[in-house]
């Protein structure tokens, strides 16, 4: 069987998890929030709410509500992560296109000793554009010290923050404008150690599974993967 059959028949890399408890119902309350912007109808009698006492678990609930140029609840989350860090940020993410800012904060993350691994997609994705744009982004990273894995077998479609093996956060965001100033975006945040181990779990399976990317392979990537790269970074702020 030769490569390309194998890679459309190996599934994406992805993850599902299980809440339980309070956030439930907020959960239940923003998507009935959405429903009735959407026009849709929503019962919000007491019967359709059933909120589990809090736990000792806090889960942070962070939307992307109505995000702008200038503001994105999304971005603040990452950029507030990568800022606490005391010892690793490792970022998932499929499409991965941070901008200018969010750079400079990978960048100085690692210059304060900060172990800053990026695990993203790789040949094989359904946006090839955006994967061309986002090599272009790629250099000042590797050249502060900062690790770029590129998923091989398949599509990687998982999207979760790690910080010192103590916090987690995952949901729908992917690392990119789009995610952070236009769509309508949610992610999940804990300290809860089951998930934080899952979510570690998870990173190692798909670094396993990932080939490195060096400076000599960065430097040495074909001229029109380079052209085509740096026309759709034109465009990076609608991608």
């Amino acid at each position: 069987m030769d490569k390309r059959n194998l890679a459309i028949q190996t599934p994406w890399f992805d993850f599902e998890f299980c809440l339980e408890g309070a956030v439930v119902s907020v959960l239940e309350g923003m998507f009935m929030q959405h429903w009735a912007a959407a026009r849709g109808t929503v019962d919000l009698g007491a019967e359709n709410f059933h909120p589990d006492p809090p736990g000792a678990t806090m889960i942070l609930v962070t939307p992307g509500d109505a995000p702008s140029n200038l503001s994105s609840s999304i971005r603040a989350l990452f950029t507030t992560a990568i800022f606490a860090a005391k010892e690793k940020v490792w970022i998932a993410s499929p499409y991965f296109l941070p901008d200018h800012q969010s750079r400079q904060a990978l960048i100085a993350a690692k210059k304060r000793g900060i172990d800053v691994r990026i695990l993203t997609c790789g040949p094989h994705n359904d946006k090839k554009l955006v994967y061309y744009a986002s090599g272009e982004l790629y250099g000042g990273l590797l050249r502060a010290g900062i690790k770029i894995y590129e998923h091989q077998p398949s599509m990687l479609h998982g999207k979760c923050l790690l910080v010192d093996d103590k916090w987690v956060s995952t949901g729908s965001a992917n690392f990119d404008p789009r995610s952070f100033f236009h769509n309508d975006e949610l992610n999940i945040s804990t300290a809860e150690p089951q998930m934080v181990q899952h979510i570690k779990g998870i990173f190692h399976t798909g670094i396993e599974r990932s080939q490195l990317i060096s400076m000599t392979d960065w430097r040495t990537r074909p001229l029109w993967k380079r052209i085509i790269g740096r026309l759709v970074l034109f465009l990076q702020s609608q991608l």
